[in-house]
């Protein structure tokens, strides 16, 4: 090259070099940067051209670029400050905490009273010991501390994919997979090869019960990727967890209610960290418990689903049918109050009145009034009723005084609602399915107490009735 072509080449790199300021000034990054890569192309050792080309990179936020045109300016210029603080800048953006401790060591020693070094030693010193405190945090699993701390190191190094992973790995312990997947996507769009954010992101999918998708793209990672041994193992429990969890169903569906319990329980020993589908895996399993009548079991299961996920509104219906199953009507009131709070339909409303019925039916115990048996006759009832009456009659304590006389009349009035309700075998069958409340013993156009006892004891009014006492 001859002289000549040497100094025009200069004065064209130098030309190129001012456009790229000029740019730089107006806020045109990326054409400032096309302007200093044109220069280079031409002159690749130009400390100048690799220095303004990083202060580019770091406005449209690209450090890890910026991190490589400084550290090829210190290559060509050791003693060049700029170039040696800009590298130190991008170390603390990019969170590279061993490399930015190396350079503040060389700038020590060059210009220890610069003042954007001091700033900057500031922020590395901070960043370094919140991370220090971050560990600590988790090395005792406080996991809630733990991301906080590691928040404040993205706060001070935005552009640390470590840093990140760290943040992604707490998320996913504390089971803010929502979070988790937010974050992912966002890391993805500049750093979309990398194979831990792609198996992050499957993790959310499988943890977010999209087991599909998330087997979907384990296949896709591990054709990138196939000695991924995390994505490995996850991937065949998102496959496992599936296929036990559609043979249940199948099994449902069928009628074949032993074998879906079966099929459910071998998904719920498949990942037992996995909330959101182990507590539809406990419903769909209560669910072939109570068509089993094996109802302490089936609601166990829907206790379990519901400490999972406490507005699981079909695994609270579920209990709530558990509880009136197993006579429990109180809890089942409770439980279906539960429900209509979370889903006020008038077919849950119906329920809760349902349950009320049963409730109030089950506070009266119409066979125990009469001392009778539940499989008593027509004649037995008649008898214990005759029997029962004429022992608590108000006319037989008219003596008594007023607290005695009012408990026999109560007692009085309660044994014609048993016989009312268990002599008309409609009303019987009704209430001993827990569908009818006392309150319709006597109400809606049924005689009232007095006038059950004339019918039973005809030609008797309630002013002609005798008692004698030998």
């Amino acid at each position: 090259m001859d002289v000549e072509s040497s100094e025009s080449e200069q004065l064209l790199v130098e030309e190129y070099k001012n456009q790229g300021n000029s740019c730089y000034k107006q806020g045109m990054y990326n054409e400032a940067i096309a302007w200093y890569t044109k220069g280079i192309e031409i002159d690749s050792t130009n400390v100048f051209l690799y220095n303004n080309r990083s202060a580019a990179y770091l406005m449209i936020n690209k450090p890890l670029d910026a991190y490589k045109d400084a550290n090829r300016s210190i290559s060509l210029d050791s003693q060049n400050v700029k170039s040696i603080l800009r590298c130190l800048k991008c170390c603390l953006i990019l969170g590279d905490l061993n490399e930015a401790k190396h350079l503040c060591s060389i700038v020590r020693q060059l210009e220890p009273t610069n003042m954007e070094f001091s700033s900057l030693l500031q922020k590395i010193e901070l960043l370094s010991e919140t991370h220090r405190s971050y560990e600590d945090k988790l090395s005792t699993s406080d996991f809630r501390h733990a991301l906080h701390l590691i928040t404040k190191c993205i706060e001070l190094a935005p552009a640390s994919l470590s840093f990140n992973l760290e943040k992604l790995n707490i998320l996913i312990q504390l089971k803010r997979f929502s979070e988790a997947k937010i974050l992912v996507e966002n890391l993805l769009h500049s750093h979309s090869s990398s194979v831990d954010l792609l198996f992050y992101r499957g993790l959310c999918l499988y943890y977010l019960d999209h087991l599909d998708k998330a087997i979907v793209h384990f296949q896709h990672v591990l054709r990138l990727h196939p000695d991924h041994i995390e994505t490995q193992k996850v991937y065949k429990r998102a496959k496992n967890l599936l296929k036990y969890k559609e043979e249940g169903n199948t099994l449902i569906h069928d009628h074949k209610y032993s074998q879906a319990f079966e099929a459910y329980t071998k998904a719920l020993e498949v990942d037992p960290s996995h909330d959101m589908i182990n507590a539809k895996l406990y419903c769909n399993r209560a669910c072939a418990l109570f068509y089993l009548d094996r109802f302490d079991e089936a609601l166990n299961d829907c206790d379990n689903a519901i400490s999972l996920e406490p507005n699981y509104l079909k695994a609270r219906i579920r209990r709530a049918r558990c509880y009136s199953s197993l006579e429990e009507y109180e809890k089942a009131v409770e439980e279906w109050t539960a429900v209509v709070k979370l889903d006020g339909s008038q077919e849950n409303k119906k329920s809760l009145q349902a349950a009320k019925s049963a409730l109030s039916v089950s506070q009266r115990d119409y066979y125990k009034i009469l001392g009778l048996k539940k499989n008593a006759s027509s004649d037995d009832i008649k008898q214990a009723y005759r029997k029962s009456a004429l022992l608590y009659h108000p006319d037989r304590h008219t003596s008594a005084d007023e607290a005695t006389v009012k408990e026999k009349e109560r007692k009085f009035k309660e044994i014609g609602e048993a016989y009312s309700i268990l002599s008309d075998p409609v009303k019987r069958r009704q209430y001993d399915n827990g569908e009818l409340s006392g309150d319709d013993a006597f109400g809606q156009g049924n005689v009232s107490a007095h006038n059950l006892f004339t019918q039973v004891f005809p030609g008797f009014g309630t002013s002609t009735v005798h008692f004698y006492f030998g």
